[in-house]
Order: C-alpha cells, then structure tokens, then sequence
C-alpha cells in the first residue's frame, strides 16, 4: 500500500455541453509536491453526482469503472474521508490508500472564437435542467434577462480565475458555481 498526502479526484463533463459522460481524473498529490493522474472514461454524470453528494455528507460512497467488460478501476470513500483506489497496472491490481483532499465536478470548455457563446449556452442548458430537476432552485422558469445575467456572472469568474488547462478553461460546473454563489451571499448578509 503506497502513502502520500491524498487524492484530488476530479469529474469534467465533456465539452460543457448537455452530454451524460465525461471524464475522471484521479490525481494522488505525493508529500513532495508530485501528481501523478489516472483518466478514465465515466459514462454517468449523475453517478458521479451521486458520488460527490455521498462524500460531501460523509457517508461511504463508491465509484467503479468498466470498460469493455473489464474492471478499470475502484473507488471507496469511507465515512472518514479515506479512499481507497485500486486500479490494474500490468497483470496485478494496485492499491492506494489515502485521505481525500477534494473532490469536484468540473465542467471544460475549448478556447475558441466563439467561446462566450458556448457559455451562454451551457448556461441555457444547465438552467433548464435544474429548473425540471430541482424545481426548488429555479421556482419559476428564469427570463432572458435572468439567463443572460447568470452567464455573464460565470463567464467573467471563468475567465477572472484562469482556470486554464492544456488549451481549454476547467471550471466548476454551472450548478457548483450556483451553489457557491448561494454560500458567498448568505455570509456577506
């Protein structure tokens, strides 16, 4: 069993748009300041949702990976915030036992010409979906105006905090930055 200081563990929905798959990345941070990632293919965001609401709560949650019939890949989080993660290195399965140091569903969007108007959409889509999911955090359907201000809101945060990553901008999702947005006003008041 290797040591190190923990494992980020991070969800990116592809492209931002309104796909049911992306990627995971798994990332033990070493106590010298080294990373070291495993990528795998998630065909559920919401298994992922699932996962991240699960842990954030401390309870015991897990994630497992299949590709092609074949195991990729496990994930335990336990109550105390200790993961264990076994994945296939050659003919044996490795495993690491670490506290986790965070956990986030990330959302990526290429840089391009067009870049404002990919957000703006992204926003649209995300909107919609919590409106018919959780009603209780849009009661009413939000107006233009509303949609329009709340993607300015996450464009300009996107770009302000350079959340750059190998050509593309890596930020929370738009129901995170809803969330964390929530939180920052409830304190300032």
């Amino acid at each position: 069993m290797n040591k190190g200081n923990g494992l980020n563990i991070d969800f990116y929905a592809y492209e931002g748009l309104d796909l049911e798959e992306g990627l995971l990345e798994i990332s033990e941070v070493r106590s010298n300041g080294e990373l070291r990632k495993f990528t795998y293919k998630l065909t559920s965001i919401k298994e992922f949702e699932r996962f991240l609401r699960n842990v954030r709560e401390k309870r015991r949650s897990y994630l497992i990976g299949d590709e092609c019939g074949t195991r990729s890949f496990e994930l335990l989080v336990n109550e105390e915030g200790i993961g264990t993660f076994r994945y296939p290195e050659w003919n044996v399965t490795k495993e690491l036992e670490l506290p986790i140091l965070s956990v986030q569903n990330k959302v990526r969007f290429p840089i391009t010409p067009d870049l404002k108007q990919q957000v703006a959409r992204y926003v649209q889509i995300e909107i919609n979906k919590l409106h018919f999911e959780e009603p209780y955090i849009f009661v009413e359907a939000p107006d233009k105006g509303t949609i329009t201000e709340f993607s300015n809101e996450y464009f300009d945060q996107m770009i302000t905090n350079k959340y750059l990553d190998e050509g593309s901008y890596c930020c929370p999702t738009f129901s995170e930055f809803l969330a964390h947005r929530s939180l920052t006003k409830l304190e300032g008041s």
